[in-house]
């Protein structure tokens, strides 16, 4: 994968109204003292994007090729022709081809944004079904609570754009967990249905998968490549790793044990010039993230085991045997 970040500054209106004509195209800066700061990082098919104003302005959009998950801090508030929202409450989305104004004052926005294709990859993979077209039916999500919880979610993301642009692996994940959550909690149109497997499919699904995992898992591979490897939707790969998986969690618990594992390995055998933070963006983690997760599980600090070095060797048994 190839990423690319780009971050600017402008420092008053005239220079708002510059930066804003070339990203967005149509807008109104209501301030001449306002100022503007924003950090995106690309990758394909998705952005992530943070913006900072002081001061008062109004933007459209909906006019670009992309489907943008918004939320933010302060006053943001959004609205269509039929709709209309607060994005320091609750999450929304920008559909293209749909006219969508947003006022701020003084606010943080984040948002994380696709291509209208690599949502329909996405849908397709996780139902295993290549009939299916994905029309959103509204900018809100299905219910207030769910709203919320991605307005944090895409933050918390958006918080973690350096590790993104960092690491293929990170990418990869934040890119399908927002793509998967954006397709499970919007309403849309023809939302597909249940297609129950039998138990056997199931266990050969679930073989199939492991061996994947185990043989790719230090690439960046999402639920969806583990599914179609695996010949199953990734809903009923869930249910078949939550009950075939020693551990009894989803694909993606597994996933994090078999690259935690390996991570372990990698801290116990690294050289000097290795670090905690490289071992982590190695096998897809956050540096903070991985420290934490590390910690749960093995009960020490990372940074204690790399210092500690590779245990040392038991010596050799004396000739002839004991």
């Amino acid at each position: 994968m190839t990423a690319r970040r780009s971050t600017t500054f402008a420092r008053n209106g005239e220079e708002v109204e510059a930066r804003l004509r070339e990203q967005y195209g149509d807008y109104r800066v209501l301030d001449p003292a306002a100022t503007m700061s924003d950090d995106i990082v690309r990758r394909p098919g998705f952005l992530l994007n943070r913006a900072t104003f002081s001061g008062t302005v109004e933007m459209t959009l909906g006019s670009g090729s992309f489907v943008s998950l918004g939320g933010a801090t302060g006053v943001c508030r959004w609205s269509t022709r039929d709709e209309q929202g607060d994005a320091a409450v609750s999450a929304y989305l920008v559909l293209p081809g749909v006219k969508t104004t947003v006022r701020i004052t003084d606010s943080v926005g984040a948002g994380v944004s696709f291509t209208p294709e690599a949502l329909q990859r996405t849908v397709r993979r996780m139902y295993a079904d290549d009939r299916l077209t994905l029309r959103f039916e509204s900018s809100h999500p299905r219910s207030p609570d769910t709203g919320r919880a991605l307005r944090e979610m895409v933050q918390f993301v958006v918080a973690e754009r350096e590790t993104a642009w960092e690491s293929d692996l990170v990418a990869a994940s934040m890119s399908r967990h927002v793509a998967a959550r954006i397709v499970e909690l919007f309403p849309w149109r023809h939302d597909p249905v249940d297609r129950p497997v039998t138990a056997r499919a199931l266990l050969t699904g679930y073989r199939r998968a492991m061996r994947y995992i185990d043989d790719y898992a230090s690439l960046p591979i999402t639920v969806e490549d583990i599914a179609e490897a695996a010949g199953l939707p990734s809903a009923q790969l869930d249910a078949a790793f939550r009950w075939h998986s020693p551990s009894g969690g989803a694909t993606s618990d597994v996933v994090r044990q078999v690259r935690l594992a390996a991570a372990h390995r990698d801290l116990l055998a690294a050289g000097p010039r290795n670090t905690v933070r490289a071992v982590a963006l190695r096998w897809g983690f956050t540096p903070e993230g991985f420290a934490r997760v590390y910690r749960r599980h093995f009960g020490v600090e990372p940074s204690v085991v790399l210092e500690q070095g590779p245990p040392p060797r038991s010596p050799d048994p004396p000739e002839g045997g004991v």
